[in-house]
């Protein structure tokens, strides 16, 4: 008695619909070409709309802190008679808040001209240093939840290869 031959290897029904693309680490920058599914360009506008609304949100929070720094001189002197305790110079209350203010309120308005740009696939750099220079807003306290996260999150998109090369065919 002879065993029956065995069928044939069934195809993989977990495989990706997609084609397949062969892969050349040094032909491309070392990363994969870009396929027709590849999403990371249709990323850029959304990009480009968190940028504006984070800027907004920053700028808002830069406003009020600079507003408190010139409100605080009268606070202080309404409250002089009452005072239980030593108070702190007038000055370094004012100086902390401007100087935060003014460092929420700058990449802010960066961000929101630069989200405008790549909402349009313009000045790619120019939104990566932007956001570069948004981690700042940290130092604040406030926001710095999102301000990473949008940080990271379009550093990664923004340095994609087919990104890169969307930008370049919009000049």
């Amino acid at each position: 008695m002879s065993q029956p031959n065995p069928s044939p290897k069934p195809e993989n029904p977990y495989a990706s619909p997609l084609p397949s693309q062969s892969y050349n680490p040094g032909g491309y920058g070392g990363y994969p070409p870009p396929g027709p599914y590849d999403s990371f360009p249709q990323q850029v506008p959304v990009i480009g709309i968190l940028m504006i609304v984070q800027g907004c949100l920053e700028l808002l929070m830069g406003l009020f802190l600079i507003g408190m720094a010139g409100v605080f001189p009268a606070i202080m002197a309404l409250e002089q008679g009452q005072a239980r305790g030593p108070e702190p110079p007038v000055w370094l209350l004012v100086g902390v808040y401007g100087v935060m203010g003014l460092g929420i309120s700058i990449p802010g308005i960066l961000r929101i001209f630069a989200g405008y740009k790549v909402y349009r696939f313009r000045q790619r750099l120019f939104a990566i240093i932007t956001n570069c220079i948004g981690f700042l807003t940290v130092f604040t306290c406030y926001c710095a939840p999102t301000s990473i996260a949008l940080g990271v999150y379009s550093l990664i998109v923004l340095l994609q290869p087919s990104v890169v090369q969307a930008f370049d065919r919009q000049k």
